[in-house]
């Protein structure tokens, strides 16, 4: 096993995912399942949105499985995982889902949550030892957004 601790929790999801799921479970860890899960959304929505549309909605859909395990393998097993893989699990997550999130809002006609839920992703030098907390908490965000939802429809 890799001393990186990104390697460490991502062997760690693997080893829950495994004994869950079995060998099934392995794809979510591969670049195929990527391909493989991006074909099957990009079939699901061809009949119904042009096909660049369909195959960029596969792709955004199915490109962060990988992402997706790991949160959820630390949501089920938090005490597998140390504060510092907690911490890189993390940093990895927030790195490449807001540009998933925010093409998939796009395309589903959410623009406003895309545009002003999701700012450019700029990576920052941050602490190593701690997580800075910044902005409101969650209710003060959701009012924030429902206000902004209620003005751009007058």
């Amino acid at each position: 096993m890799s001393t990186a601790p990104t390697d460490r929790a991502c062997e760690k999801a693997k080893a829950i995912f495994k004994k869950a799921f079995g060998e099934r479970a392995a794809h979510l860890f591969t670049g195929a399942s990527t391909i493989q899960m991006g074909q099957t959304i990009t079939a699901a929505f061809e009949r119904h949105v042009r096909r660049e549309k369909a195959h960029d909605i596969g792709f955004h859909l199915g490109d962060w499985a990988h992402d997706a395990a790991l949160v959820l393998a630390l949501h089920i097993f938090p005490e597998k995982f140390s504060r510092e893989e907690i911490r890189c699990m993390t940093d990895l997550v927030a790195a490449g889902l807001p540009y998933h999130a925010a093409a998939l809002a796009t395309h589903f006609g959410y623009e406003g949550l895309a545009r002003d839920g999701i700012r450019e992703v700029k990576r920052q030098e941050r602490p190593t030892r701690s997580v800075q907390r910044t902005g409101a908490s969650r209710s003060a965000q959701s009012k924030r957004r429902k206000s902004s939802a209620a003005g751009s429809r007058r």
